[in-house]
């Protein structure tokens, strides 16, 4: 058994509440573009990403939130790449600009394709 120290304790804390803090505000300006993140539970199923994000038109992509210092695990690493196979986005976030950066382009890219899929009248 593993013993862990007070201090390590202490920082496993700060990082969730980084990660979590990072969590709400990226998933707080994917809201106020009309995007959908509904926190992923999947029992019986470990290492998916944090969250799904429903666009309009029926696009979706992934993000796992990591504290600044987090990595992923091996089991984390081998889900996103199959998600990437099928032909998923997955997007790593460990921090909020970025993150937001994420949401904001992929808000672009959807406007553009419709706005080019929808002929002018």
């Amino acid at each position: 058994m593993k013993l862990t120290t007070k201090s390590e304790i202490a920082f496993n804390r700060q990082c969730k509440r980084s990660e979590k803090n990072i969590e709400e505000k990226v998933c707080d300006h994917a809201k106020s573009k009309g995007f959908l993140t509904p926190k992923l539970s999947t029992p019986g199923q470990r290492y998916w990403p944090d969250r799904p994000i429903f666009c309009p038109h029926g696009y979706m992509f992934f993000m796992e939130f990591k504290a600044p210092s987090g990595r992923l695990s091996g089991g984390q690493e081998r889900r996103i790449e199959k998600l990437r196979e099928l032909g998923y986005t997955v997007y790593i976030v460990d921090n909020v600009d970025t993150g937001k950066m994420w949401i904001d382009q992929e808000k672009a890219k959807l406007d553009l394709i419709y706005k080019l899929a929808k002929p002018e009248v």
